[in-house]
C-alpha cells in the first residue's frame, strides 16, 4: 500500500522485493560508517521481519 508520495519520496508498505536491497545495504561499509557494525544477512532479515511484523500489529515499525 502507498501512503502518500513526493517528487522525491514514496512512503509505502514494504514489499518482499526490497529485502535483498536491504541486506545490500545492511552490509555496504558507507551506508552503516556510523552504526555499531556492518549487518550479516541473517540480521539483515530478521531486522526485515521484525519492521514487517510490526507494521502488521501496530502500523508502524
Amino acid at each position: 500500500m502507498k501512503y502518500f508520495e513526493s517528487d522525491r519520496l514514496i512512503f509505502r508498505d514494504w514489499e518482499k522485493s526490497d529485502l535483498e536491497l536491504f541486506i545490500n545495504m545492511n552490509k555496504d561499509s558507507d551506508v552503516m560508517k556510523y552504526f555499531p557494525n556492518k549487518l550479516t544477512s541473517e540480521e539483515s532479515i530478521n531486522f526485515y521481519q521484525k519492521i514487517v511484523d510490526e507494521f502488521k500489529k501496530e502500523g508502524f515499525g
